[in-house]
């Protein structure tokens, strides 16, 4: 297994550019080729508001990474992500400049971003934050499957209660399902005659 990479700041290393997005001096040719990372701070206070990663290209690479990322922010309007709209919707309360560093590898952004979520913990990133490690993650998945097993088996298992048949959308009795107590009515969901089907 590989050792882990140590952490890197990404906000303590001189920024590729400076820019205001939204200022009617903005032009695209001012921003970095390639792939990088940007994070965006406030004018006034410096607080780290989103960071993020442009690792994407366009089909016919005509656009690529942080040229690319960019006029999601500034020209979509009221359409695009989620946190897209939110850096959108922060900068008309508090406006917001970008700072951005080009990167040689997709894999590089990724890493750099992470750290600098982990690190600052800026409000509007929604992602990296958790500190739950894989085996925590799953030991809770499998406490949430445990409760939805214990609520199916509470139901009682009654042969002439209806249901739908995902496959033919037909509704018949349970009795021509086949019986699953860890599933909702106790059945599977779809019926006996569709199985053979599909045998």
């Amino acid at each position: 297994m590989l050792p882990e990479l140590s952490s890197t700041d990404l906000l303590s290393l001189e920024p590729d550019a400076v820019l205001d997005l939204w200022s009617p001096e903005f032009n695209y040719d001012q921003i970095p080729g390639g792939f990088g990372c940007y994070a965006f701070i406030s004018k006034e206070t410096r607080e780290v508001v989103y960071i993020g990663s442009a690792c994407a290209h366009s089909p016919d690479l005509s656009q690529t990474g942080l040229r690319m990322r960019m006029r999601f922010y500034k020209d979509r309007g009221k359409t695009g992500a989620k946190n897209t709209r939110r850096v959108r919707n922060e900068n008309k309360i508090n406006p917001l400049l970008v700072l951005m560093w080009a990167s040689s590898s997709q894999g590089d952004c990724r890493k750099y971003e992470d750290d600098a979520i982990r690190l600052h913990k800026p409000r509007l990133n929604i992602v990296g934050l958790s500190k739950t490690t894989l085996d925590e993650y799953h030991a809770r998945k499998r406490v949430s499957a445990h409760k939805i097993m214990a609520r199916n088996r509470s139901i009682p298992f009654n042969p002439d209660a209806m249901r739908v048949c995902t496959k033919c959308k037909l509704t018949k009795p349970c009795r021509e399902f086949r019986r699953n107590r860890n599933r909702r009515l106790g059945t599977v969901a779809h019926c006996k005659q569709c199985e053979k089907e599909l045998l």
